[in-house]
């Protein structure tokens, strides 16, 4: 169950962002992954669903079980019966974000549990066969950010550079694919806190970030999560506006553009549990 639940969330997250389609919405099942992950990229290539590492605990964590970090790329073609390890990274990551674009799968950041990454690369799956393309790194090592596609450029917003971090980031960065000489601008930041774990996607046009979590000192010292709820939205050329807040937070949700006016957020943590 854990495997079909991941898988349809990988379907959620690995719809492409430049799509028109709209229409009913259906879950279906797909073939099981080859074992439960959590915190892996997601993303596709002209149908093909891409899994790139990713964690799990082979032992529960509440019977002494200590967590595992992986660094296969697994890829599910349309109408295929399972899943075809495809690449080796050559070493593990998690937690950070894939992106679908019309050249392939863009992966940024991450990390694996000692320190984040401030690698990009772009995975496509032509005649059978997976290839890594390096993009230019991050500013910082960053991981746990929020991701989307708009017109030809990716954008990634705040994350932790640290796994011991005590504070998010608040930066907001753009990478235009389409130039001949790609590298990443240093935008202004979205009028709101620091945050890590948000939910973001680009829609009509704009790029948008919802909740996420920031980073406080509980009453002993340590760094505790504090959950938001707020809403903002980029549109290049025009900068952010406020949007109206959430009724309660999604951290950590797959979040995708849907057709040309929706926004679809799955699940997410609120602090509840």
């Amino acid at each position: 169950m854990r495997n079909l639940f991941a898988l349809l969330l990988a379907a959620l997250l690995a719809m492409p962002a430049f799509s028109e389609a709209e229409g009913p919405i259906e879950w279906r099942p797909e073939a099981d992954l080859p074992g439960p992950i959590s915190g892996h990229l997601l993303g596709n290539d002209n149908g093909t669903l891409i899994v790139v590492a990713g964690t799990n605990f082979p032992v529960s964590l509440f019977n002494g079980g200590e967590k595992e970090w992986y660094s296969k790329v697994y890829v599910l073609e349309p109408g295929a019966a399972e899943w075809t390890e495809a690449l080796d990274l050559g070493h593990s990551v998690s937690y950070g974000v894939g992106i679908s674009t019309p050249d392939g799968m863009v992966c940024v950041g991450g990390s694996d549990g000692e320190r984040n990454y401030a690698d990009v690369f772009r995975l496509s799956w032509r005649d059978g066969k997976l290839t890594r393309t390096d993009l230019p790194s991050l500013p910082k090592p960053c991981a746990m950010m929020g991701a989307a596609y708009l017109g030809s450029s990716l954008y990634v917003a705040g994350g932790l550079e640290d796994p011991k971090a005590t504070k998010p980031l608040k930066t907001f960065w753009r990478l235009d694919l389409s130039s001949p000489e790609p590298a990443w601008e240093d935008l202004e930041p979205w009028p709101g806190r620091a945050r890590f774990l948000p939910a973001a996607a680009a829609q009509s046009g704009s790029f948008f970030l919802f909740s996420g979590a920031d980073l406080i000192e509980d009453g002993s010292g340590e760094a505790m999560r504090e959950y938001l709820t707020d809403g903002f939205r980029f549109t290049p050329g025009k900068g952010w506006t406020e949007t109206a807040p959430l009724e309660k937070a999604v951290v950590a949700a797959p979040t995708v553009a849907y057709g040309q006016h929706h926004i679809l957020v799955a699940s997410g943590d609120d602090g509840a549990l």
